[in-house]
C-alpha cells in the first residue's frame, strides 16, 4: 500500500515538476523577446512657406528644368 501511494505521490511531483519548467519556459521566452524596432516619426515641416521662399525655389526649378546646375547650386 505505501508503495502505490509513493508511486502516485512521485507521478504528482513528476507533473507538477513538468508544468512549473513549462511555465517558466514559456514566461522566460516571452520576457527574451526583443521588442520590434520603431522608427522616428519624421519631423513636422514648415507650417508656411514665405514669399522669398518660395521665389527662391521657383528660381531654382527654373534653373534645373534648363539644366542650369551651376545656377541652382548659388541658391
Amino acid at each position: 500500500m505505501m508503495e502505490s501511494t509513493r508511486k502516485r505521490l512521485m507521478k504528482l511531483v513528476f507533473a507538477v515538476l513538468t508544468v512549473f519548467s513549462v511555465v517558466v519556459f514559456a514566461l522566460n521566452s516571452a520576457a527574451s523577446a526583443s521588442p520590434s524596432p520603431r522608427l522616428k516619426p519624421p519631423a513636422p515641416g514648415p507650417v508656411y512657406l514665405s514669399r522669398a521662399d518660395h521665389a527662391a525655389l521657383s528660381s531654382i526649378a527654373d534653373a534645373l528644368k534648363h539644366k542650369h546646375f551651376s545656377d541652382a547650386r548659388k541658391h
